[in-house]
């Protein structure tokens, strides 16, 4: 997956946040964020995120100054009253039901959002949850620059 950040860190650069899904470090590469070493200017990227800019720079615009990163990891605890019962087999399908909804709804353009309501209906989809009240967090979440929401710890009340 990829995002684009235009003017990232000015007039004139690109933001390019990468992840490498199926890594088995839960798709956020592994390196440093920075420019391509072929790059005349600043600090040049490693590892995951020196093998893109360097594929990247003899296709970009000569006047672009690319900058490929990592987005942040931002763990989001939530709170689920009302099921405290459920088995673990139940409480796995929720972990996954609630990774879904941060995969797709993550962006870290500045733009990104998960919405409370997402969050509920994927948990309502998972057999065994009837009853369920989603007590934290309150309100929709909204991601800053660079954020990919993950999964914090899930507490069960």
């Amino acid at each position: 997956r990829v995002w684009i950040r235009r003017r990232a860190m000015g007039a004139g650069t690109v933001g390019i946040y990468i992840m490498c899904d199926n890594n088995g470090k839960g798709g956020f590469p592994t390196g440093t964020d920075g420019f391509s070493s072929l790059e005349n200017y600043g600090t040049s990227a490693t590892g995951d995120q020196a093998r893109v800019a360097d594929y990247i720079y003899p296709l970009q615009p000569v006047t672009a100054l690319v900058w490929v990163c990592s987005p942040i990891q931002r763990k989001i605890d939530i709170t689920i009253n009302g099921i405290s019962y459920v088995s673990r087999d139940v409480t796995n399908a929720i972990a996954a039901a609630i990774d879904n909804v941060f995969f797709e709804n993550g962006n870290p353009d500045g733009t990104g959002k998960v919405l409370i309501s997402e969050l509920q209906y994927a948990i309502a989809d998972v057999p065994g949850t009837a009853g369920f009240v989603i007590t934290n967090p309150t309100s929709n979440i909204k991601l800053g620059i660079g954020e990919l929401p993950l999964r914090g710890e899930v507490i069960y009340t």
